[in-house]
């Protein structure tokens, strides 16, 4: 008989120490999560309004792309799940709680980790009836549970919430976490860009920084950098001039499309536009426009237009130069032909 209680006991202690419920209360979401740490049973509650959760499932892109031009990959979406600037609060409180627990930097690295791992595994399908669905750190917070994607995103957004460089891991069919820190013994890392990183694995309870699972092979993983820095994208560019008289200036209308892969508003754009044309002497500079463009907010995107006046001449080339606060600076040249409508 006194065998049977401690299994009983043990059965319930087991139960309750990986779990969550989620309370509505005045427009609240209030997520409490039990789970262990360093054998010890955490509890943390945590606020996320409705209207930000709302927000996410309905307002925002839901899967990962690379955003590809002649082949080239020139824009990749992922860092905007993890730096995504609205709900960036609610993961700051989370990480100032989880660093409550921890006296050094790995301590808070595996308690943040050892959260992540305790959110049960959950495949898109049965969870949100699609193929594929990345959840934002807001959206598993509140849901309780993600697949490989969801619970990387959260691990890292909370790695940047602690100021600890990360990279992100994709391997085939999986997703995970590399953390430039201090392992215990042991543990498995790996170099990039002159960095020691230890992989993270979030799907795996207990498993430790620098444990990889045996069927993760490292040789074959894609290491992705991220910084919170916006991702411009230019595409759909089109100019028209029209035909013009000798010495006269023709009306010119340059067209183009800007999206911002996120994370976080671009501020302060500046778009130069300049028609040039070349010759054996060199090159001369037929018209210039300077323009300040209006911000443009994370996974957003709209249509510019340029108008101005210009000589057409044969051989012109059309440069445009787009700059930003938080941006690297865009140089795009487009060859042209005499008075043309034209696409790129």
């Amino acid at each position: 008989m006194h065998n049977s209680w401690l299994v009983l006991l043990f059965l319930l202690i087991s139960n309750l120490t990986y779990s969550q419920w989620v309370a509505l209360d005045e427009g609240e979401y209030l997520v409490h999560r039990v789970w262990m740490y360093n054998d010890t049973v955490r509890v943390c509650e945590t606020k996320v309004a409705e209207e930000l959760y709302d927000y996410y499932q309905k307002e925002r892109d839901h899967y990962f792309y690379r955003y590809e031009m002649d082949g080239k990959q020139i824009g990749d979406n992922r860092k905007s799940f993890v730096f995504s600037e609205q709900g960036r609060p609610v993961v700051r409180d989370l990480t100032r709680k989880l660093e409550a627990m921890a006296r050094s930097e790995t301590d808070r690295v595996e308690a943040a980790l050892t959260y992540v791992q305790s959110l049960p595994y959950s495949y898109d399908s049965t969870s949100k009836g699609k193929d594929e669905y990345v959840r934002y750190p807001v959206e598993t917070l509140v849901d309780g549970c993600g697949d490989c994607e969801d619970k990387s995103v959260l691990l890292a957004a909370i790695l940047h919430e602690m100021n600890i460089d990360f990279v992100l891991l994709m391997a085939p069919d999986h997703m995970a976490v590399g953390v430039n820190c201090e392992p215990h013994n042991g543990a498995t890392g790996f170099m990039f860009n002159g960095k020691k990183y230890y992989y993270a694995e979030t799907t795996e309870i207990d498993f430790r920084i620098g444990q990889v699972p045996n069927n993760v092979a490292l040789d074959r993983i894609e290491v992705l950098p991220c910084d919170a820095s916006p991702v411009l994208i230019v595409k759909d560019v089109q100019f028209e001039s029209q035909p013009a008289l000798l010495f006269e200036k023709a009306p010119c209308v340059l067209e183009m499309v800007l999206q911002n892969l996120g994370p976080n508003r671009i501020t302060g754009l500046q778009i130069h536009v300049a028609l040039v044309t070349k010759s054996r002497r060199g090159e001369r500079v037929l018209a210039e426009e300077y323009r300040e463009l209006a911000d443009l907010p994370e996974c957003k995107q709209r249509s510019e237009q340029i108008s101005f006046k210009s000589l057409i001449k044969e051989n012109s080339v059309l440069r445009v130069e787009l700059t930003g606060d938080n941006i690297a600076t865009q140089y795009f040249e487009y060859e042209m032909n005499y008075s043309q409508t034209r696409r790129y």
